[in-house]
């Protein structure tokens, strides 16, 4: 997919054994919404959940979801499920 490879070409941050991506708002984050292989997790809940679920290899945290980007830290480290998560800031957050 093209937009998964285009919010990878910076490099990740590792936090446990899961990639953790910034990614700015726009179409490669819709298109990973739309993508019907991607959880996406609002609530530091739902973002536990989907590390708990072995079926999911690709989390979106979308910039309206209530998880902090430490948060989001924090619970990528404690697993040691791999996961590829991709969190969305606004652009004038962003920081490649």
């Amino acid at each position: 997919m093209m937009a998964r490879r285009h919010d990878t070409a910076s490099e990740p941050q590792r936090y446990g054994a899961s990639f953790f991506f910034e990614v700015r708002s726009g179409w490669e984050v819709r298109a990973l919404a739309d993508d019907p292989s991607v959880r996406q997790a609002f609530t530091a809940t739902g973002l536990e959940d989907a590390f708990h679920d072995k079926t999911v290899r690709t989390i979106l945290i979308p910039c309206d979801a209530s998880v902090s980007r430490t948060i989001a830290m924090r619970i990528c480290s404690r697993h040691g499920e791999g996961k590829t998560v991709f969190f969305e800031v606004e652009q004038e957050e962003y920081q490649p």
